[in-house]
């Protein structure tokens, strides 16, 4: 037997185990060992599809992206199984290829026993504690009842403990499958067990220590027990709630709040800020640049740096990392940090000459939370941190509460069942940490990915952690109105059919499609209670696609896929590929009540189209799809049961982002496009007063050039009652980068109206600028493009002084 025959596995083994060749030499050497296994293989014969006795099968080839997920389980509602069922074709090799399902069939029945005792027989399982039977589905009063199967509604899944937790991540982790199946090998065969040493990364996770946590953590778990009930006991919606979250303009001026005259953030949902690089009180400007906090004094000409914080050495607990994002909150500076800690593992030397190994990285991905008090912002003093594990997804602020949302993956490499703090989220504080409770887990049914999202609610004056809450399942759409954070994961799901005859050759059908997995957690005061979850087919553009008025959540969905079939003679090594159809792409609104069943829907619009931008208006919704023209939908949506097209506007070009400008007008800014030609970036302005008959009233085109405000809202400062609309702009132009921040008035009579093109980061280093904000406060408009911040008059637009961030420490020097 060769050295290389499983070369590829190789790359996969664990520390603690031998290296499949030796596995292989034991087995040689022992013959009662090698009859074992023979024996269980025979047993699991009867598993294998006819046409592929006796013959050695190609592998299927991976049809999606390497990135896709790991097809659900087919039923939305039914439970989670202990363990991954074997696949419909296996591929056949070598004689040892053999032993590793054999191995796997012992896990099954060994697991299956043990679950169908737990539970009571298998006809029980709807009844296990923590498991909410699926709710029905409300027929939509205006559409067939195929579009019944777009929603798949059931319950969410509470763990009663990190074994529990584990099963479910083993069931949806191949590599973790594939760990057990080897180590299953290495207790058939004695001593195969390498003595290489290894490096403990969790061992302090399954003590953990809850020094410095806040005392509200104890109690938090009870969150999870409303999950337990039917739908009729769910979480009523907080009288928030059925408050209009998207009927105001969501861009918000302090004038109301402090009496100062300064813009803020552009939001999505008014008095619900969200972060961002650049902040100001009306008297100083916060901003991050790298890994520096950088305060400026806002005074117009005169504006200078009065402060600067290295973040990765603003205290010991802090790990290196990048800055992110921050809020301000009265005299409470928070700064959202990406950390990540390099663990050193072992792993089996490639060569499989000895049983030597070799180090390798493992990084460790969290999310900090960074508190300064900034009452004297010339001399910031640094309070507290909270973190949590993964990367950093999203976060809004609320009443003083910051509700931060992140991703944290499990690597199955890395899971030991008896250390739970290698499959389960961290929460830290002050750089203690300590393992997330498993009463504030829980499980989404039929999730793809073997990710958490994470939610943390922490009051920033009084500094503590209010509560927490982590979803087994991942999310990366956030949207949050008063009473609810919706968190929503979009996958590209795989389904296949049961191999079936024809002629000679063995068939799988398979059907791709975008599948899109919505949980609602309640939230009040910052407590956080998940609610309800549902399934969707179709994908979601951005967070805009999601919105709630008076109790019932819009969404916004483009649907695709396609279908296809493989065909495979095994005695040949034959394979054939037949698609069967690619599905028209459709886009629609679905309306869902409370306990996210479906109240209504709309599809069907605009077959062959994406969605580009969605605004939701109060009882109207505005949708914007594009394949050639732009048709701006306007959608009523007063009767939550009953949707319907009020209007159908076509022009050229289409808008990737809608933003409320004063009465009766709806803002667009986007890509002039004629047919399948881009002819650069454009304005709209649409009248809404009659949603039944929109209208275009003016347009400008822009030119060509990057406009970072086409994908992010944060980067457009838009002021109706200033009659200000502002955006950077990034165009190449003869031999350098052109960085500039164009401003445009408006009138209903002449149209958009340029105020001005200001120039940016002046010099050789115009070309480092990155995204570009733009704020006023009182009379002066500052212009922040993460290397240079510039002052300039509102009237008249004359620039006062540009400030270049310097990247030594020390002050930075003046250019004008």
């Amino acid at each position: 037997m060769t050295d290389n025959i499983f070369k590829d596995m190789r790359e996969q083994m664990t520390p603690g185990t031998s290296t499949v060749d030796e596995l292989w030499r034991r087995i040689e050497a022992e013959p009662e060992q090698l009859e074992q296994l023979e024996q269980l293989e025979r047993l699991d014969q009867p598993k294998q599809p006819a046409a592929d006795a006796g013959v050695d099968a190609p592998a299927a080839p991976t049809v999606a992206p390497a990135s896709t997920p790991v097809p659900a389980v087919a039923s939305a509602s039914a439970p989670v199984p202990a363990v991954a069922p074997a696949p419909a074709t296996r591929k056949r090799g070598s004689r040892f290829a053999r032993y590793i399902p054999a191995a796997a069939v012992m896990l099954v029945v060994a697991v299956g026993v043990t679950a169908f005792a737990l539970s009571d027989g298998l006809g029980n399982l709807a009844d296990k504690p923590g498991l909410t039977p699926a709710p029905t589905v409300t027929t939509p009063t205006n559409d067939s009842a195929a579009n019944q199967q777009l929603v798949m509604a059931s319950g969410i899944e509470v763990p009663a403990s990190y074994q529990e937790l584990y099963q479910s991540i083993l069931a949806h982790s191949p590599e973790l499958q594939y760990k057990q199946q080897l180590q299953a090998l290495a207790e058939i065969v004695p001593g195969s067990a390498s003595e290489a040493p290894t490096e403990d990364i969790s061992a302090p996770l399954s003590a953990p220590d809850n020094t410095g946590m806040s005392s509200s953590d104890a109690g938090s778990g009870a969150q999870g027990e409303a999950l337990g009930a039917t739908p009729d006991s769910i979480p009523p919606l907080s009288a928030a709630t059925t408050e209009d979250s998207s009927a105001a303009t969501a861009t918000a001026t302090a004038d109301a709040a402090s009496g100062g005259n300064f813009s803020q953030t552009n939001v999505q949902v008014a008095n619900i800020d969200e972060a961002d690089i650049i902040k100001t009180d009306g008297n100083h400007l916060y901003a991050l640049f790298g890994n520096d906090l950088v305060i400026f004094a806002a005074a117009g000409a005169d504006t200078a740096e009065i402060a600067r914080i290295a973040l990765d050495k603003t205290a010991e607990q802090v790990s290196p990392g990048n800055s992110v994002e921050l809020y301000l909150n009265e005299t409470t500076l928070a700064v959202l940090y990406n950390s990540s800690t390099n663990v050193a593992l072992y792993k089996d030397d490639s060569s499989g000459s000895s049983t030597s190994s070799w180090p390798y990285d493992f990084w460790v991905q969290n999310t900090e939370v960074l508190l300064y008090d900034v009452s004297d912002p010339s001399n910031p003093r640094y309070l507290d941190s909270f973190g949590q594990s993964g990367y950093y997804q999203s976060s809004r602020l609320y009443n003083g509460v910051l509700y931060l949302i992140s991703n944290h993956y499990v690597y199955g490499n890395e899971v030991d069942e008896e250390r739970p703090g290698t499959y389960v989220p961290l929460l830290s504080q002050g750089g203690q940490s300590k393992i997330m409770p498993v009463e504030d887990i829980c499980i989404m049914p039929n999730y793809d990915f073997t990710r958490y999202v994470v939610v943390s609610s922490i009051d920033l004056a009084a500094r503590e952690r209010i509560d927490q809450q982590t979803v087994l399942g991942g999310g990366d759409t956030v949207y949050m109105s008063y009473g609810n954070l919706y968190i929503a994961s979009t996958e590209w799901q795989t389904d296949e059919s049961e191999p079936y005859q024809e002629s000679v050759y063995t068939v799988i059908d398979y059907t791709e499609k975008s599948v899109t997995h919505l949980i609602r957690i309640g939230i009040d005061a910052g407590t956080l209670a998940p609610a309800a979850q549902t399934r969707v087919d179709g994908r979601l553009l951005n967070q805009f696609a999601l919105d709630e008025s008076n109790g019932y959540l819009r969404l916004a969905f483009t649907k695709d896929g396609r279908s296809y079939r493989i065909l495979r003679d095994a005695e040949y090594g034959i394979e054939n590929w037949q698609d069967h159809s690619s599905e028209a792409q459709t886009n629609g609104v679905l309306i869902f009540d409370p306990n996210l069943e479906l109240a209504g829907s709309l599809t069907g619009l605009a077959e062959g189209e994406t969605i580009q931008s969605v605004r939701f208006m109060g009882d109207i919704g505005y949708v914007v799809t594009y394949e050639q023209i732009d048709p701006l939908f306007a959608i009523d949506l007063a009767d939550p049961y009953n949707p319907s097209v009020l209007s159908e506007l076509k022009i050229p070009g289409f808008s990737t982002y809608l933003h409320p400008y004063g009465e009766g007008r709806l803002l667009g800014l986007g890509v002039d496009a004629d047919g399948s030609t881009n002819n650069g970036n454009k304005l709209s302005m649409f009248d809404i007063n009659n949603p039944t008959d929109v209208t275009e009233l003016h347009t400008l085109a822009l030119g060509e050039g990057y406009v970072g405000a086409l994908y992010n809202h944060k980067a457009i400062l838009v002021e109706p009652s200033k009659s200000l609309i502002g955006f950077g702009k990034d165009s190449y132009r003869t031999s350098s980068y052109q960085i500039e921040y164009l401003l445009f008035g408006y009138d209903d009579q002449e149209g958009f109206l340029p105020l001005a093109s200001l120039a940016l980061g002046d010099g050789p280093d115009a070309w480092y600028a990155g995204d570009i904000r733009g704020l006023y406060v009182d009379d002066y408009l500052y212009v922040y493009s993460g290397r240079y911040l510039d002052v300039f008059a509102l009237d008249g637009y004359e620039r006062l002084a540009s400030l270049q961030v310097s990247d030594a420490e020390g002050a930075p020097y003046i250019i004008d």
